[in-house]
């Protein structure tokens, strides 16, 4: 494929049909749902990896511009999209565990939808979401193809595969929340990127898919155990058989991860 790869008209039209479709939404009847929120930010979180293809053909400084405008709309739905998320993450417990601990699942569930603050209540401002998207869709829009040398494209892309790498390394030599978050983060975004440059490597992009997934049901037991300890609402014996079973799923996932990133990064 060679060049044709790295083509910038193909990241171009590729980052607009997903504002476009993030523009859309915003303007949908059914907009506060959580399906079409969730579609929102992963359009979002997509542009966001195609700006960081465009950090050596248009410098640091102007692509980060763009990711932070991306950055700044998926903000504003995170409050909404997090309560989702906790809860689910709670049932995934609740469904494999014991009745003990199924029991003070359903503790945590109920303090949760009690607590006025957790997770804090947020009015989106839908009219600022969009408008960030169109500034977006501007950026992208003024952009001249045939001024940007795909060999730059190719640099941003590899740039993304050796900060993949270095955080695979990070998490063998100690797999904690925060090194796994960092390399989920990298992960996602070299998926997003060989999705778009790479269609046809099917089976890496498959591998990408798998580890992303696993990467981020752990970093979504990792946010709920803190946010169980943090909440006043719920606490003592029926908090620990919670954080016990979040563990073991933990570690398992960890196990998980390293064994895809041996295939991927070795």
């Amino acid at each position: 494929m060679g060049k044709q790869a790295y083509k910038p008209q193909r990241i171009i039209d590729g980052a607009r049909k997903l504002l476009a479709d993030a523009a859309t939404r915003c303007h949908a009847p059914d907009r506060t749902s959580e399906d079409n929120v969730h579609e929102i930010r992963k359009d979002l979180k997509t542009v966001r990896s195609y700006w960081r293809l465009m950090r050596h053909p248009l410098g640091k400084r102007y692509s980060k511009a763009g990711n932070e405008r991306c950055k700044q709309a998926a903000r504003q739905l995170a409050a909404a999209r997090d309560r989702v998320v906790m809860l689910g993450t709670l049932d995934e417990i609740g469904n494999d565990t014991g009745s003990k601990t199924a029991m003070a699942v359903g503790q945590a569930k109920q303090a949760m939808q009690e607590a006025v603050h957790y997770p804090p209540e947020q009015q989106i401002e839908w009219d600022n979401v969009a408008d960030l998207i169109r500034n977006d869709d501007a950026a992208w829009s003024g952009l001249d193809p045939s001024a940007i040398d795909p060999a730059d494209v190719k640099r941003s892309w590899k740039r993304t595969r050796k900060k993949a790498r270095k955080y695979h390394k990070s998490s063998r030599k100690d797999p904690n929340a925060e090194t796994l978050h960092a390399w989920r983060k990298w992960v996602k975004r070299r998926l997003k990127q060989e999705e778009l440059l790479h269609p046809g490597k099917t089976k890496r992009i498959d591998r990408l898919d798998d580890l992303s997934d696993v990467l981020g049901l752990h970093h979504d037991f990792a946010v709920l155990s803190h946010r169980l300890w943090r909440n006043d609402h719920f606490g003592g014996k029926p908090q620990r058989s919670v954080r016990k079973s979040i563990g073991k799923r933990q570690r398992k996932l960890e196990k998980q991860a390293l064994k895809l990133g041996r295939k991927l990064f070795a």
